[in-house]
Parts: structure tokens; sequence; C-alpha cells
């Protein structure tokens, strides 16, 4: 057994994207388990509600991460996009090249009413 191992577990995540009929996107995040049946296992009721509204015609669908309960008949679409550890290491070195803070807005960039 290794006492100083400095290795951590990247959370494997669903990104769930809903684009309503006003343009607006939400979006919820699902955290996963490693372990391929564990993770079906949290899936199921998410995909169960989403095909039950769309396909069946229930008429609602909620989601978590933020809890939002969607008319689906304002539904466009709903994506579904996966993160292992590769793609969270990636967001994670994009993040940190930014600039942390507020950008100062240029007068030719100002948008006036």
């Amino acid at each position: 057994m290794k006492t100083n191992d400095k290795t951590t577990n990247v959370a494997i995540s669903l990104l769930l994207r809903v684009e309503l009929s006003t343009g607006k996107v939400k979006e919820h995040i699902y955290l996963l388990p490693e372990k391929q049946n564990e993770a079906l296992k949290k899936m199921d009721p998410i995909i169960e509600s989403i095909g039950t509204a769309l396909f069946e015609g229930k008429g609602f669908i909620h989601l978590e991460n933020p809890s939002i309960t969607y008319n689906a008949e304002h539904v466009v679409y709903i994506e579904a996009i996966f993160r292992g550890p590769a793609e969270w290491q990636e967001v994670i070195k994009k993040s940190t090249k930014l600039p942390l803070g507020f950008r100062p807005v240029k007068p030719s960039e100002q948008k006036l009413p």
C-alpha cells in the first residue's frame, strides 16, 4: 500500500444540454460512478424520464443539477455529452490558460441600449 500516492480519480460525468423554444440553452451535469453497471443504474431514470415525456406524451421532464422541470412541448432538443478523465483534464488545462477576473471593455465594444 502506498501512503504517498498522489493519483486522483477524475469523475466521469454526463452533461445534458437542453435547448428551449425560446432559444435558451440550459446545462445539467450528472457525476457518474466509474463502474459501468453503477453508471447505467444512475442514468436509467434520467433517460426514462426524457423518453417518457418526449415519446409517450407525458409532458414534463425533470432534470437535476440544477433542478428544473421542463414542459416537453417547449424542448427543441436534448444533447448528451459524456466527459471522462481525459476530457476533464483538457477542460482544466484550457481553463488554467485563461486570464482570471474581468476584462476591461473597450469603448468600441460597448453595446448601448
